[in-house]
């Protein structure tokens, strides 16, 4: 029942992340899961010790340093209670992580997951620019919802089975619609994750042969892609065009631009640090020194004056918890990356287990510190839960999948 439970979770996980509230059906199935799990482990026989492994212990401590240094600049600089919101939803991983891992989790629930993530986003992607849209964000931040479709693409490329034509067919056919989501986006930054992925998913293909299939598929696809968008008219302005002259304005002292807005919060981000280099300015407090800004004092006031976060992760944690904040981000990203690498080396001298999980979480690590590059991934509740829940599920994956053959490869019908 618990692993039923979860593999219902992180099916409707991906499937209908892109979605407002899309995570509730998760929260429903992740609850019942540990119910049932908790009353299993609860009458097992006295004298088995429940074992946790250490990387799950390690990231709940985690969680609860964060969780603790961002009640104590709430608690400092005044802010709300809701104000931890974000980072409490970091709870989710050692959660996920310890649940994935007792109830031996099957790696394609996850995968299946994506993969209908992925086809969802660009259905949804593209009724919206249909429907005369500019952008396409399914119903919320454009870029929020490029960043999602980006790391149900780090999954669907690496964590699925990798026998015969599953390994590529399902896996391209992935990485292709969502490219054709995050242009519909209009979002530059994930258009660069995009390609790096598929740059990271050719270099795992193993042998010479499967790199130049993969190419030699890939990118036709591509070309494809793009050229019916512009042959359809069904395209979103990614605004290529748009970087030199905003780079111009900024260098001539007008940073209200998206690329000038960009730039200017990573001055103020670092003047901000300056000024506070230990306590920082207050958790979520950052929209504070933009409100200070000579151009948003003027009337009119600036159109960048209406933006609250440093758009980069690493500006918005140092300058809003000081340096405390910096080692937090740090080890946000840090400790799952080290943790599925550690499983990576050591399920190599195993035989019959699996690495797939792990190259899967860092893939999706890395696609958050890309994103995070111009973006503030942790500001948003959306793209905060997507990170703690599938870091979560692929690491208990992954620290079941390295010691034993999954059934998959016992059956000939998934991989290693």
């Amino acid at each position: 029942m618990a692993r039923l439970g979860l593999v219902f979770a992180s099916v409707a996980a991906g499937g209908l992340l892109v979605f407002d509230g899309g995570l509730y059906p998760f929260a429903v199935g992740l609850s019942l899961a540990t119910l049932a799990q908790g009353a299993a482990e609860a009458s097992a026989p006295r004298g088995q010790p429940l074992v946790v492994p250490s990387c799950v212990t390690g990231m709940l401590l985690l969680a609860l340093a964060i969780i603790a240094l961002a009640s104590i600049s709430a608690a400092l600089h005044g802010r709300a209670a809701d104000s931890l919101d974000h980072v409490a939803r970091l709870l989710l991983i050692p959660w996920c992580a310890w649940l994935a891992h007792a109830v031996r989790l099957p790696r394609v629930a996850v995968w299946r997951g994506a993969m209908l993530g992925v086809l969802v986003a660009v259905g949804v992607a593209g009724w919206q620019i249909q429907a005369g849209e500019l952008r396409a964000g399914g119903g919320g931040n454009p870029i929020v919802f490029a960043n999602l479709v980006s790391g149900l693409l780090a999954i669907a490329l690496f964590a699925g089975p990798q026998t015969g034509r599953l390994r590529t067919w399902p896996p391209l056919i992935a990485w292709l619609v969502g490219g054709l989501a995050i242009v519909w986006s209009g979002s530059r930054g994930a258009l660069l994750v995009w390609a790096a992925l598929g740059v990271l998913a050719w270099m795992r293909r193993g042998d010479s042969r499967r790199r130049i299939r993969w190419l030699a598929l890939a990118l036709p696809g591509a070309a494809l892609m793009l050229t019916l968008v512009g042959w359809l008219g069904l395209h979103a302005p990614l605004r290529l065009e748009q970087i030199e002259p905003n780079l111009v304005r900024f260098a001539h002292g007008d940073p209200d631009s998206p690329i000038g807005a960009r730039l200017e919060l990573l001055a103020l981000a670092w003047q901000g640090f300056l000024g506070h280099p230990w306590s920082g300015v207050g958790i979520e407090n950052f929209g504070s020194l933009v409100r200070d800004l000579p151009g948003c004092r003027s009337a009119p006031p600036m159109g960048m004056c209406v933006l609250t976060h440093a758009h980069n992760d690493m500006a918005e944690w140092t300058v809003t918890m000081g340096l405390p904040g910096l080692v937090g981000i740090v080890a946000l990203y840090g400790l799952p990356l080290a943790c599925f690498i550690r499983i990576i080396r050591r399920a190599a001298g195993v035989p019959g287990a699996s690495a797939q999980a792990a190259w899967a979480g860092v893939a999706l690590v890395g696609v958050y510190i890309g994103s995070g590059l111009s973006q503030s991934i942790f500001a948003h509740a959306a793209t905060a839960s997507a990170y703690a829940v599938f870091v979560g599920l692929l690491l208990g994956i992954a620290l079941h999948e390295e010691r034993v053959p999954t059934p998959y490869a016992k059956q000939g019908a998934g991989g290693r």
